[in-house]
């Protein structure tokens, strides 16, 4: 077992745990899974060799590889209410609590970017910010791409539990009601400012410079904060 195949058998693993595949689902093929995080085929299938035997995936000859995890609901209850019920998760946390969290996580997202992603990555990174770059008034769509941006990255990470964070902090982000009127108030003026740091951030990862990615994602940050000292 190699040790990419174990990192990718990681991210796979923080995905269906992050609710991405759910169980009944199937994984991608063999061949999109090595496209996607730029593996042989072989690394593919040591992953998924080892996912099967701890019983996360069931592998079947035609079928592909189908999702079998499902957490005990005694696991989820000891884990607490905040990880048992996420949609409460949404309705408890301020958004001072998420932007304190984002400043913890976000930045280490863009230094393990810069480190870890492939030429690949940072290929199709670019395609998402271009996108990006084309909504100018509506708050609800650039957010669904801001979103994606940052999940990219955190997959470019290639740590599995910065990238189940991730998709926590989007997850509160999308759901909690003070986020939600956020969004609607987005003006094109922030959002041409957000837009700017994010061009910002990217061109530091493609440029292979971490203290410049690290900085550009603090700004981005602190405009966060400062919408939410403005009560946004």
């Amino acid at each position: 077992m190699t040790a990419a195949a174990r990192r990718l058998a990681d991210l796979l693993f923080a995905e269906i745990i992050a609710g991405s595949y759910v169980p009944g689902t199937k994984l991608p093929a063999e061949r999109a899974l090595a496209a996607e995080h730029d593996v042989s085929r072989a690394t593919v299938r040591q992953a998924l060799q080892l996912l099967e035997r701890h019983g996360v995936i069931a592998r079947r000859a035609g079928s592909g590889s189908v999702v079998r995890y499902k957490p005990a609901p005694q696991a989820v209850a000891a884990a607490g209410p905040e990880l048992a019920d996420l949609p409460e998760l949404s309705q408890i946390t301020s958004p001072l609590e998420l932007a304190v969290v984002r400043s913890i996580v976000e930045p280490e997202i863009a230094r393990l970017a810069v480190l870890n992603m492939t030429g690949r990555d940072i290929e199709a990174m670019k395609a998402i910010e271009a996108r990006l770059q084309t909504v100018s008034v509506d708050g609800e769509a650039f957010s669904r791409l801001d979103d994606e941006l940052y999940l990219h990255l955190a997959k470019g990470s290639r740590n599995p539990l910065l990238l189940a964070f991730c998709r926590l902090i989007q997850h509160v982000n999308r759901t909690a009601e003070w986020s939600i009127r956020r969004r609607a108030k987005l003006s094109p003026g922030r959002i041409r400012d957000y837009q700017l740091h994010a061009r910002s951030i990217c061109q530091a990862i493609e440029n292979r410079d971490v203290e410049a990615a690290v900085e550009h994602v603090k700004l981005s940050l602190g405009d966060f904060h400062q919408e939410l000292v403005g009560g946004f």
